[in-house]
């Protein structure tokens, strides 16, 4: 299986250097609202939570802050450390969600964001979902949200503010269709003269290919009724 390799996602991503940005442009409050009202809708009485790809734990401590106790790996030390310390009631293990075995299930699990886009060919999308199903239990509910479709190339300057000072972002993007693969590059120049640079190669997958490995692993899929969320799936009674 493919190496991941830490260090390099850090190296290439300002967000993921800089553990507290990335938390400012999370909009996870949304999507843990979203969660709740499927779980809800499941008749899911969620108390538990295993976040695959937690980052900062945000998600998480949403979902804590509404009694759903949380566990959470991230194959990043850096986003984990920091999340420690912004919450530390939470269990935060640095993992590959390929193959973490924690010996708990969880009324939950979720992956959300760039997590399984990171994941670049069906064989490591499986192995998330066979992780998601080893920390299941009866009525189980999986929640994804993920970049889905086509990507295009496009090339767009923004101005925003941040915390680290007002910024001129330049983005070029590259769409390969052969391996429905979108090659980002992005340069942040800050109003103060500092310049940052990103890059990330991220796999946008098919409705049909999560579908597919989600219903391999075990899980009965069931509608989102979301905006947020990409796909749900429950583990059967």
């Amino acid at each position: 299986m493919r190496t991941i390799d830490a260090e390099s996602l850090t190296r290439n991503n300002l967000a993921y250097r800089e553990p507290a940005f990335y938390d400012e442009f999370l909009t996870e409050d949304s999507l843990a609202g979203d969660i709740r009202d499927v779980a809800a809708r499941e008749n899911n009485p969620a108390l538990s939570v295993l976040d695959l790809g937690c980052g900062t734990a945000r998600l998480l401590g949403e979902l804590f802050r509404h009694g759903i106790t949380g566990a959470g790996i991230d194959v990043q030390p850096d986003l984990i450390d920091w999340a420690r310390t912004e919450h530390p009631a939470l269990r935060l293990e640095v993992a590959d969600l390929r193959t973490v075995r924690l010996g708990s299930t969880f009324d939950l699990v979720v992956c959300v964001g760039n997590t399984l886009s990171y994941l670049h060919t069906e064989p490591e999308l499986a192995a998330a979902f066979t992780t998601a199903a080893a920390h299941s239990h009866p009525g189980t509910l999986l929640a994804v949200a993920t970049v889905i479709g086509a990507g295009r190339d496009c090339s767009t300057t923004s101005d925003i503010a941040t915390s680290l000072g007002p910024a001129t972002v330049d983005t070029v993007s590259e769409w390969n269709p052969a391996e429905s693969l979108l090659s980002t590059r992005r340069t942040w120049r800050f109003s103060n003269g500092r310049a940052e640079h990103d890059s990330m190669c991220r796999r946008f997958w098919s409705i049909d290919e999560i579908d597919r490995c989600v219903r391999a692993s075990g899980f009965d899929t069931t509608s989102t009724g979301t905006t947020e969320l990409t796909f749900c799936a429950k583990w059967p009674r």
